[in-house]
């Protein structure tokens, strides 16, 4: 019973998405961040990494989430490069959780390879937005190698 009121609750969340972006055509259903090229792989065929570019100061980056809080973005992915190499990955997505409150999904893609790096950071978002988790705003694809409950939160969302 659990697992088909789930199904149903994703089902309208994403029929409810479709409508919004059909009938209100002034704000973007969707938005793809790029907050850094710098990646720590070289994949041939990647064609957003960039080793030389600077990454997106963390001010124009929190401009640019609240720009699209104002719009009423409901999902957000990140990506690049790779995000987790970013210092300020954390505070970034606070400023989007705190701003956007319209979120249905935010989307961390990762290559996994910086382990570390994305398990800790992952655990300090978790921290401060267990509700990310929760009802499956937080997807971190990418991780091979985590502890069973982060991977699980991360994937399935809870």
């Amino acid at each position: 019973m659990a697992r088909a009121w789930k199904q149903f609750s994703r089902r309208l969340r994403e029929v409810r998405l479709v409508a919004k972006g059909a009938f209100s055509t002034s704000h973007p259903v969707m938005a793809h961040i790029i907050p850094t090229r710098r990646c720590n792989l070289s994949c041939t065929y990647c064609n957003e990494y960039d080793d030389v570019s600077k990454p997106v100061d963390t001010e124009t980056m929190i401009r640019r989430i609240n720009h699209l809080a104002d719009l009423g973005t409901g999902i957000i992915t990140l990506s690049g490069g790779e995000p987790f190499l970013r210092p300020d990955l954390v505070e970034i997505v606070k400023s989007c959780v705190a701003r956007c409150l319209n979120l249905l999904l935010l989307s961390i893609v990762t290559t996994g390879h910086s382990t570390g790096q994305v398990l800790e950071k992952t655990a300090r978002i978790l921290e401060f937005a267990p509700r990310l988790a929760k009802t499956r705003w937080l997807h971190a694809s990418g991780i091979l190698k985590a502890p069973e409950h982060i991977r699980l939160q991360c994937a399935s969302g809870g």
